[in-house]
């Protein structure tokens, strides 16, 4: 048999071996000991945190032929066959290969069927928000009423991408990026398992790189291995990783202090005459800049900093001479850098422009429509005279901000619960403060509270979606008229005859028999 890579050979075969999600294999053991096994499950998180492995071992635990176990045997045909990839009843389908709606009305014909050999058919989805949308609304009606012997588990790195309906059919979990601690732990025992010869640096330098993927550190220690053998010097993996070393970062910091734009300009070009990967730069750059940020703020953040003894004396200087405004306006927009520059086919002309812009940033924070920065300090002058400066931070949104926002709300809705849009436009937004949005409703209105109250999670999310944030809705019902003009004066009969009108079967029929509602109830 040829090689197994290092991830594939040191896989998790059981809830005990996973790394750093103790919250989600917790559960599911405890779950699986009390016979309380859901139809559907819904893994989410960033890449390499263990959502397949955690997939393939609840499939052992429902498949081991010692019987449904939350500690699978590993030995036996069924657990083995999963491990293999060879199962009948474990199938495992790539959503961005097999997203549309045929492969979904296959899988519904198929669940159907009993298992060949085990208790359970297993369908583990990964990529799940990769399927398209009339695939997803095939997959419905299956997730509401599935045949006992089968199990979804869907796994994604894109949450927001899978709908609500889909959502609310699953139990959800949540995979966490892996510390930092448990990946140095990780890599230690397998470079002993392995026969390498590692020092603690070198090791801890891989887990920062991994940015809390411990797949993505487990092929970075098979490549430092492949490139270095038996023993794995701190230069061997700054050249296999591409890291940019320090003194380079700090030659660049420096000549945006002095704005000297074209030593700035050189430095790129050596860059590239020496084939360093420009996204790579980008990325360190952001954490570098990140670095002085933290330690201008305050010299106690050294902890927060991974930096040299010998580096220290440069990081204070120039940390001083800049403004913490500048370095937020520079890390700002190497970030948006960043993005632009993951899918140019010029990296280098991209990063020559940000040279030219970067040395052309006013101190001061820009005006932003929507957003307000914090102000971390003031002027000198100013700071001369108070000896203690005072941080505020402004609410993300005001009134007249979130109004924008709350239209592309309303026409999300829309398109999912059309009833529920037309109550909310009955509505006005009275006050914002911190993460919590209060909307009114005028005091006959009672009925379009309810209806609010009993529909708050999906507004909630939807609002997530539309601002990537997290907000509480808060409907009240308010004892004057908030707008003139507003519909929120209708009496209850109004208001019922409204919603009805939205909802689609009462539209149709009033657009058949072209007709109008003239009563409701008795």
């Amino acid at each position: 048999m040829g090689y197994i890579v290092l991830s594939r050979r040191y896989r998790p075969k059981d809830f005990r071996e996973v790394v750093g999600q103790s919250h989600v294999t917790t559960t599911l053991a405890n779950a699986i000991l009390e016979n309380r096994i859901s139809h559907a499950y819904l893994f989410s998180g960033p890449r390499g945190t263990g959502k397949t492995t955690v997939a393939r071992i609840l499939s052992k635990c429902l498949s081991c032929e010692k019987g449904v176990t939350s500690s699978p045997c590993n030995v036996c045909s069924a657990c083995c066959e999963i491990d293999d990839g060879s199962s009948l009843d474990v199938i495992e389908i790539d959503g961005a290969s097999h997203r549309g709606i045929d492969e979904i009305r296959d899988i519904r014909e198929k669940v159907k069927y009993a298992p060949a050999r085990s208790r359970y058919k297993v369908y583990i989805i990964d990529e799940v928000h990769m399927l398209t949308e009339p695939a997803f609304n095939a997959l419905l009606k299956t997730l509401e009423e599935p045949p006992k012997h089968v199990v979804f588990i869907f796994a994604t790195t894109q949450l927001a991408k899978v709908p609500i309906t889909i959502q609310s059919r699953c139990q959800r979990f949540d995979f966490k990026r892996i510390t930092e601690g448990d990946i140095f732990n990780r890599l230690e025992s397998i470079a002993h398992l392995e026969h390498v010869e590692i020092d603690k640096k070198t090791l801890s330098l891989i887990s920062k790189h991994a940015d809390g993927s411990l797949r993505d550190a487990e092929v970075l220690l098979d490549q430092s291995i492949s490139f270095s053998g038996g023993k794995i010097s701190l230069e061997d993996v700054t050249t296999v990783l591409g890291v940019i070393k320090k003194d380079l970062l700090f030659r660049f910091s420096q000549t945006l202090l002095t704005r000297d734009t074209n030593q700035g300009l050189r430095i790129i070009d050596e860059l590239v005459e020496n084939g360093v990967d420009l996204i790579q730069f980008t990325r360190d750059l952001i954490r570098h800049f990140r670095d002085l940020l933290f330690f201008r703020i305050d010299k106690r953040n050294l902890e927060l900093i991974d930096v040299d003894e010998a580096l220290v004396p440069i990081l204070t200087k120039q940390s001083s001479e800049f403004t913490s405004n500048r370095l937020l306006n520079i890390v700002d927009y190497l970030i948006e850098v960043n993005e632009k520059i993951q899918n140019s086919p010029n990296s280098k002309f991209l990063l020559e422009i940000a040279v030219i812009r970067l040395n052309n940033i006013k101190d001061e924070i820009p005006s932003q429509d929507l957003f307000q920065r914090v102000e971390l300090e003031k002027v000198p002058a100013e700071r001369d005279k108070e000896s203690k400066v005072e941080v505020k931070e402004a609410p993300l949104y005001d009134l007249e901000g979130f109004s924008k926002i709350w239209e592309q709300v309303l026409e999300r809705i829309k398109k999912e619960k059309p009833s529920l849009e037309s109550v909310l436009r009955n509505a006005k937004i009275v006050e914002i403060t911190d993460n919590v949005v209060t909307i009114g409703f005028n005091k006959e209105s009672s009925f379009s509270k309810q209806m609010v109250e009993k529909n708050k999670d999906l507004i909630e999310e939807v609002i997530r979606k539309v601002t990537d944030k997290d907000f509480i809705l808060k409907p009240v019902l308010i004892h004057e008229e908030l707008d003139e003009k507003s519909s929120l004066k209708l009496d209850k009969k109004d208001e019922l005859s409204t919603i009805l009108e939205a909802e689609p079967m009462v539209k149709k029929a009033m657009e058949i028999f072209k007709g109008r509602i003239v009563k409701i109830g008795g």
